[in-house]
């Protein structure tokens, strides 16, 4: 339930974000909202360390696993995706893959 909260009140910001306009020296609406989103999740093709982390809810195969939060979507795309990517790790501990779940919570401190 906490989780829900937190993402109805991270789109009220979001909301609020994409409403105002935009000031002369700050970017466009969706510089400033990306920008925004950069502060959460990672670029999906840069995650190195995790912004935000997040648990897989799908009911799949990696139903309960943890991932990160990464966004899909550059500037002059109409679209940003934010998705929980959970990763696997070899024995050695290296990062092996990722895979991308769309029912996910986030986890908070």
């Amino acid at each position: 339930m906490r989780a829900v909260l937190v993402i109805l009140g991270a789109m009220a910001m979001l909301i609020g974000v994409t409403t105002q306009p935009a000031s002369a020296g700050k970017g466009s609406e969706i510089e400033q909202f990306i920008k925004l989103i950069r502060k959460y999740a990672d670029d999906s093709t840069t995650v190195q360390k995790p912004r935000g982390l997040c648990v897989c809810q799908d009911g799949g195969p990696d139903h309960t696993q943890v991932g990160a939060l990464v966004y899909d979507g550059q500037l002059g795309d109409s679209l940003v995706t934010v998705r929980c990517w959970t990763r696997g790790f070899s024995p050695d501990g290296q990062h092996t893959l990722a895979n991308p779940c769309d029912t996910f919570e986030i986890l908070s401190k």
